[in-house]
């Protein structure tokens, strides 16, 4: 942090809203959507064969799906497989560890996780 930083008074704080009275008035506050991911039973029976390090890393991946929603462009070999479906990696080397999802509904922000395990056993065109 530089010396002029540190040396700025603090900016300002806004002032809350305030009716015709003076009384405070109730504010929204933006609720972060959040996406409902759900799992096929394939992937379900493929996350519990999944090595430890492995599955942890793919629980990462679901939380960052379920609060950020499906274009994930931080996971490595992210890519978008079809209108609505994608891919990444969840480990590089071999075996390759990989995940498939597609978007159900947009509207209600559902997402399904059709696969996750090896890459040699992801049939693309099948699970999207």
């Amino acid at each position: 942090m530089g010396v002029a930083k540190l040396l700025m008074p603090p900016s300002p704080r806004p002032s809350p809203p305030l009716g015709e009275r003076g009384e405070l008035l109730p504010t929204l506050r933006a609720r972060p959507m959040v996406w409902d991911v759900k799992l096929t039973t394939k992937a379900q029976k493929n996350c519990r064969k999944l090595p430890k390090g492995i599955n942890n890393i793919f629980k990462v991946l679901l939380a960052d799906l379920k609060f950020s929603g499906p274009a994930r462009w931080n996971w490595a070999n992210y890519g978008k497989i079809r209108k609505d479906c994608y891919h990444c990696h969840l480990q590089k080397g071999n075996p390759t560890y990989v995940a498939i999802w597609k978007v159900i509904s947009k509207s209600e922000k559902i997402i399904e996780v059709t696969y996750v395990g090896t890459h040699e056993k992801a049939y693309y065109a099948r699970l999207c």
